[in-house]
């Protein structure tokens, strides 16, 4: 716990890394591993779960409970599916716990924080948190889902790890629950209304388009549209819109844009010799090409109609921006 002589050899894991490791490894098993690399790959786990909350905590340096929380009702498409995957997540862990089978809360913990949350909501709301206008519905929307996320999380680590826990509560931007800790707070049940049946059938379709999508475009996913089947109605819960350059789909899926065409737009699509169709397991027809939308310097969105322009978004966030400093 306090290390060796040699710290890089023997580093100083902590009290938190050694209780993770308690319910990963120790909990349920007649032959406990105990070596430097599984300590150490509890330490890199532990880092994982203090990065998700880090984040949570750095987006919400601007937020209070009082006077920026959004209802259920007024939050965007994809931030009430982040609920929705946050109440399941939730009840899974929870009923670990119940049974004592820490390890699968560990292992549960763990892959909500590295897929859910950090490679798939995180990833789809930077764009509003840094760039929308600071006190827009949009960016208090996510900043809304993050702090429920950020509660959430604490509450099921802090059994865990409860130092890490009290940590991110001493820096919690609700003052009253700085003083409490997590550890004075009540094991609360989440609103009903998070789970939704039409999220739970949107997830696999979505899943497996964006698997998709990532093993053709990989990181330049961002230079290139993408055409759906209008028949899969169910990704339009993520998007309303025939078109679009923002939407929740296209933050999950970290495109320029999302089309929804019938059935011979879609033929007329793979007419195009950059084009690469898929046709996925549910009969879900893609057609990903490269944009023809030019790369915005302020977002590095490309949603710029111009050359050397930024997008409407963006110029019209610096418009309001200069027109306060103006009034100021």
């Amino acid at each position: 716990m306090s290390g060796g002589k040699d710290a890089k050899q023997d580093p100083a894991y902590g009290v938190d890394v050694l209780r993770w490791w308690v319910g990963n490894h120790a909990s349920d098993n007649e032959n406990v591993i105990v070596a430097k690399h599984v300590l150490s790959d509890c330490h890199n786990e532990v880092l994982k779960l203090r990065n998700t909350l880090r984040f949570c905590l750095g987006s919400l340096q601007d937020f209070s409970h009082e006077a920026h929380l959004c209802s259920y009702q007024d939050l965007l498409p994809l931030d009430q599916f982040m609920l929705h995957l946050l109440y399941d997540f939730n009840a899974k862990v929870t009923s670990r716990y119940e049974d004592l089978q820490y390890n699968h809360a560990c292992s549960q913990l763990l892959n909500f924080v590295v897929n859910e949350a950090s490679s798939l909501y995180f990833q789809a709301v930077k764009d509003r948190l840094y760039c929308d206008p600071s006190n827009s519905l949009t960016r208090r929307s996510c900043q809304t889902v993050l702090s429920h996320t950020l509660n959430v999380l604490s509450r099921l680590i802090a059994p865990l790890l409860p130092h890490l826990c009290e940590e991110v509560f001493l820096h919690h931007p609700e003052s009253q629950w700085a003083k409490s800790g997590v550890f004075r707070r009540k094991w609360e049940c989440l609103p009903n209304e998070w789970q939704q049946e039409h999220f739970e059938k949107l997830k696999e379709p979505l899943w497996k388009l964006r698997d998709a999508i990532n093993k053709f475009a990989g990181t330049s996913s961002k230079e290139h549209d993408v055409i759906v089947s209008a028949e899969h109605n169910i990704l339009r819960k993520l998007q309303t819109e025939d078109v679009a350059i923002r939407s929740g789909l296209t933050d999950i899926l970290q495109v320029a844009s999302v089309r929804f065409v019938g059935s011979q737009g879609l033929q007329q699509a793979k007419g195009n010799s950059t084009s690469k169709i898929f046709t996925l397991d549910d009969g879900l027809q893609i057609t990903v090409q490269p944009t023809t939308y030019i790369l915005c310097d302020r977002c590095r969105r490309h949603v710029s109609k111009q050359l050397g322009q930024l997008c409407n978004r963006c110029a019209e966030v610096l418009e309001e921006r200069q027109l306060l400093l103006q009034a100021c």
